[in-house]
């Protein structure tokens, strides 16, 4: 029985080549917005007063809480750990998702009815502070939205250049006939 050639068609390649190029060219820029944006929130959080009434903006609120529980939401890949509080004198829900990546040792010492205090910043709360002095970082922290994007901002060229290679060397090897089976 005879087995049909198939053969490849460079101009496939060089297409497959053109879209990565083209998305590489739309998303790294991207990326780079949201880093800059994300530095630029983070330096606006630091450089942050403390508000001294409630109706002031540029600054951060501090609500004196109450803790009421500790729970976690388990998806297919991710497992997302919440603080709840009884936020006084506030609008915000009190179901915080925490920043696990940071340090948590705050997270397993809190008890039903400890005081807290929640740190509001754009209308989320960032953080939450035991009497203790321990601090939570929540997923609205400034610096979350950063992370991995590090990551992507060298991995996107990296990924489009090695694809590059390998489509070069197949469109090679197809011109020089060593995908030609006999």
């Amino acid at each position: 029985m005879r087995r049909r050639q198939t053969k490849a068609r460079p101009k496939v390649f060089a297409a497959i080549l053109g879209i990565m190029v083209l998305s590489g060219l739309v998303l790294y820029p991207t990326l780079v917005y949201r880093w800059r944006d994300s530095v630029r929130s983070e330096a606006q959080y630091k450089v942050a007063p403390v508000c001294a009434s409630a109706d002031e903006s540029g600054c951060r609120r501090e609500i004196e809480s109450v803790f009421k529980k500790t729970y976690s939401t388990t998806s297919r890949y991710k497992t997302t750990h919440y603080v709840a509080l009884s936020l006084q004198g506030s609008d915000l829900n009190g179901n915080v998702p925490v920043w696990w990546e940071t340090d948590h040792s705050l997270y397993g010492s809190l008890k039903p009815g400890d005081h807290v205090t929640a740190e509001e910043w754009e209308g989320q709360i960032v953080a939450v502070r035991g009497a203790a002095g321990g601090t939570l970082r929540t997923e609205y922290d400034p610096t979350h939205s950063r992370e991995g994007l590090f990551a992507s901002l060298f991995a996107v060229p990296l990924i489009t250049i090695l694809v590059a290679f390998v489509e070069y060397k197949l469109i090679r090897g197809i011109r020089r006939g060593s995908f030609a089976r006999g």
